[in-house]
């Protein structure tokens, strides 16, 4: 498919298709509804924080970095590790600090904040769900390990189970440690405004549990006769409590948990592997069954064939949650980037069989595999399947009902910058109650037909009442433009649209722009060109260079800048004579520009 028609077309034009961010390209093949989600570990400062002495308000532009590299790829949610190993990235009465934070565990953080607090503002900021990331049962994790004095296993040792040293393990088949644990997750979820609680596989530990909770067994074995099947039946008890405690305070909360890839070795036929049901005493289809959760997501960390092969394990998981009505993600090892036996081409493959297979969603794991563009991962997604911005799946059996649509939508130009700003109100409160949480804002070409199924119109999704477009095409060309505002609730329930035309029949060629390319030069250009930029605010900053039909030809910057002008140069000489298009994207900010190479 061709970006611009074979018929001719005036550059100018060419440059405002491209500039209201309405891409021919992956239009079709890219949903409007996909769960587009990413880990971010804080255990061993994986992702976040990567350092853990470093100060609060480095920490603070750190996750904003991050956040704004995600953003800009299109991912609409974060796993955020809150609760590595019993203890927290939050201040908290049941649990001390987490060394993963300040270094040691227990140390507050000088001056003391609110991580939690502010990863969630920053999300929301953005229109991303926040998940916070528990490990139920983990204590101590390493020899590394920093131990409080006032950690749990310290003032409760015999809570623990002991396996190799020295990690250490709540004792899953202890009442009163399943009871902890609850009160510790529900904590945290009745003093934030999270949009979801998450666990991951650490459930028993892969090493294998032999005899360690054989007491525990005698003592609780609650009539079941194979200790296997009541290790399995803790972690099910534990998962209905959450599941409920959560439904009661707040039922709007998401809770969803990510096994193993494997359920049973063999299962589906043709694969096989290690076996979670048995080995850490996993059984996520029981999880389904009883729908105590809402949503799973296995860690499908495998290549297509093979016998963990991919493209059957997907499709089973996929079966499993939608017989049991919920939704699954499956788990991309984009990790696996660091080993040169696997290509960014293998994670994109994955992501087109999920679409092939209507799955809800992916979700990488790790933060950093993305924002480090391992093998350009990163840019195949940006340039490809991810080239549109997605809503988050709903979810019918928590809430169905779409909020009222914003009303009074009106657009003012600035008469020095040429922005426009869009403005409106808030709707009422819908029949459940329910007001809006965040907006979707839909740009259209002057005669297009609006439609709310259209991904590739999707410019913003905004917790605010209003949003700038920055760089409106008639910037460069008089023309008009079509607007359409949408309101979403909680759980992503989206109303009808608000709708307004904006026609302006002049342009001041003269004016800059506060954000974004201000030239390109010299153009026509032969050997190498010069692209001059500027920022607002400091931001992660992308470039990258398309021929006519879209394939990406260069890329001159992916990098964070700090505010104000910069130039970029980038040489042609392995370019074609002809029409190319320079994409820029910043902090929200997307534009393109045409480039004549003529040699």
């Amino acid at each position: 498919m061709r970006l611009c028609p074979t018929r001719p077309l005036s550059f100018a034009l060419c440059a405002i298709i491209l500039s209201m961010g309405i891409p021919a390209l992956f239009a079709q093949s890219s949903p409007k509804r996909e769960f587009r989600g990413v880990w971010i570990s804080s255990v061993f400062n994986l992702d976040f924080p990567s350092r853990a002495d470093d100060s609060p308000e480095a920490q603070r532009k750190e996750f904003i970095t991050i956040l704004d590299a995600h953003q800009q790829m299109g991912i609409n949610a974060v796993f955020v590790q809150i609760r590595p190993s019993a203890d927290a990235l939050y201040p908290s009465a049941l649990e001390p600090w987490s060394q993963w934070l300040t270094g040691a565990q227990g140390r507050a953080p000088s001056p003391v904040w609110d991580p939690l607090q502010f990863m969630l503002e920053e999300t929301h900021k953005r229109g991303m769900e926040f998940h916070a990331w528990f490990n139920p049962f983990r204590s101590v994790v390493s020899s590394s390990s920093s131990v409080a004095e006032s950690h749990i296993s310290r003032t409760r040792p015999a809570w623990h189970l002991t396996y190799r040293s020295p990690f250490r393990l709540l004792n899953p088949g202890l009442p009163e440690v399943r009871d902890y644990v609850v009160s510790v997750i529900m904590d945290v979820v009745r003093k934030y405004d999270i949009d979801g609680v998450h666990f991951d596989d650490y459930f028993y530990p892969y090493e294998g549990t032999t005899t360690q909770d054989a007491e525990t067994f005698r003592q609780y074995s609650r009539n079941i006769g194979n200790i296997a099947d009541w290790r399995r039946d803790n972690v099910n008890i534990m998962v209905k409590m959450v599941s409920d405690s959560i439904r009661a305070a707040k039922p709007l909360v998401k809770f969803g948990i990510s096994p193993f890839g494997i359920w049973r070795s063999g299962t589906p036929s043709g694969t096989s592997g290690l076996d979670a049901y048995s080995v850490v005493f996993c059984d996520a289809l029981a999880w389904l069954q009883a729908r105590t959760v809402d949503y799973i997501i296995p860690q499908l960390y495998w290549k297509l064939g093979g016998a963990q092969d991919y493209a059957k394990l997907m499709p089973w998981w996929n079966a499993q949650a939608r017989q049991a009505g919920r939704q699954m993600y499956s788990g991309l090892g984009a990790y696996r980037l660091t080993d040169v036996a696997w290509t960014a081409d293998d994670i994109t493959r994955q992501v087109d069989v999920n679409r092939e297979q209507n799955g809800h969603g992916i979700v990488f794991f790790s933060s950093n595999s993305l924002t480090r563009d391992l093998q350009g991962l990163r840019t195949a997604l940006v340039n490809g399947a991810m080239r549109t911005q997605a809503l988050v799946p709903t979810m019918a059996w928590k809430d169905s009902i779409a909020p009222n649509p914003p009303t009074t939508l009106r657009a003012v130009q600035s008469s020095s910058t040429r922005a426009l700003t869009l403005t409106w109100s808030a709707p009422e409160r819908a029949r459940d109650g329910d007001s809006a949480a965040f907006y979707v804002v839909y740009r259209f070409a002057d005669t297009a037909q609006i439609r709310l199924d259209n991904p590739a119109a999707i410019v913003a999704i905004t917790p605010n009442t209003t949003w700038t477009d920055a760089n409106p095409p008639f910037r460069v060309t008089p023309g008009s433009i079509q607007y359409a505002v949408t309101a979403l609730d909680r759980l992503r329930n989206e109303s009808s649209s608000v709708q307004v035309r904006f026609t302006t029949t002049s342009v001041s060629l003269q004016q800059g722009f506060s954000t974004g390319i201000q030239s390109i030069s010299p153009n026509p250009v032969q050997n190498l060109a010069a692209i001059i930029f500027s920022l607002e605010k400091a931001a992660m900053v992308q470039i990258v260079v398309t021929d006519n039909i879209g394939r990406t030809v260069a890329m001159p910057i992916l990098a964070e800048r700090s505010a104000g002008a910069h130039t970029v140069e980038f040489s042609t000489d392995n370019l074609a004579n002809g029409l190319y298009f320079v994409r820029f994207s910043a902090h929200g900010v997307v534009m393109a520009r045409t480039l004549v190479v003529q040699k």
